[in-house]
Order: C-alpha cells, then sequence, then structure tokens
C-alpha cells in the first residue's frame, strides 16, 4: 500500500514513538537517582586555655535528603565526654535537628558542640576527630582544626 507524503511521515512517527516507547517503558525513562548522604564538614576546635579541661567545636552538618533528621549524640577522640549545647542556654541538648534540603552551621552564637574532661592538652594546629550520632545511630565525622578563634 503507498501511502502520501503527510501519511508517511505521521505513520513514522508513530513507529518512532511506539519504538521509543517500547525501549524507555510505560513509566518514562528511568535516571538513576545519586542521592548524597548526610556529611559533616568545615570541623575546628577553640584552642583552650592553658589548663582548662574543656573547650568548645565547631562543624557544618549538611542534610541534603528529603526529610530532616537528629543529632542525639557526639564523641570525640580527645574528650572523655561531648555535649550538644545551644547559646544562652545552660543544659545541654537532647536533639538537634539538621532540616530536609539544609545545614546546620555550628557557631558560637547557635548551637556547637563542648568537648568534656580533655584527655590531652590541645595546642593549635592539632587535629582532633569529632563524631556526631543522628537518632538512627548514623555516625558522621570530620576531622576537626584546633585553632584560636
Amino acid at each position: 500500500m503507498r501511502l502520501g507524503r503527510g501519511r508517511a511521515v505521521l505513520a513514522s512517527a508513530v513507529a518512532s514513538g511506539v519504538a521509543a516507547f517500547l525501549l524507555v517503558g510505560a513509566e518514562g525513562p528511568r535516571v538513576a537517582a545519586q542521592e548524597k548522604p548526610p556529611a559533616v564538614s568545615s570541623g575546628w576546635v577553640k584552642a583552650p586555655t592553658a589548663g582548662a579541661t574543656s573547650t568548645e567545636a565547631y562543624a557544618t552538618v549538611e542534610n541534603p535528603t528529603m526529610y530532616a533528621f537528629y543529632l542525639l549524640s557526639a564523641t570525640s577522640d580527645v574528650a572523655g565526654t561531648v555535649e550538644l549545647r545551644q547559646a544562652g542556654k545552660d543544659a545541654p541538648l537532647e536533639e538537634v535537628t539538621v532540616p530536609a534540603y539544609g545545614t546546620l552551621d555550628m557557631d558560637p552564637k547557635g548551637y556547637y558542640l563542648v568537648l568534656k574532661d580533655l584527655k590531652k592538652p590541645l595546642a593549635e594546629g592539632d587535629k582532633v576527630n569529632v563524631t556526631v550520632v543522628t537518632e538512627l545511630g548514623v555516625k558522621l565525622s570530620v576531622q576537626a582544626t584546633v585553632k584560636k578563634p
């Protein structure tokens, strides 16, 4: 059967569409999601004064996911205990929220960590491992540098 030029173009387009449908599938193209996991970066520790048994630590916690998560605790290789704190509050916090698609930037005027019962003296330039733990038990670590504010 011979088709006119317009019908031939239409038949070709339909055939191409069917072929594309068969290759791609009924659900549409499948693109592999490349989710980035939560992470901690930009860690630093305030250089303690001579003889001090505690100091403060700061970091940036990044949450590229669609769900908020909560920091429940923290540890460090140079401290007996680590507390989650907020400026203006006397007691340690039970949790700190990291918003969905957001960032928690720790700083002296907001949220921060207190490293207590230091196991050794810290000097400017020292490296300290700091780990925060989420409500699901996920551990996010950063190597923080000791520096003067």
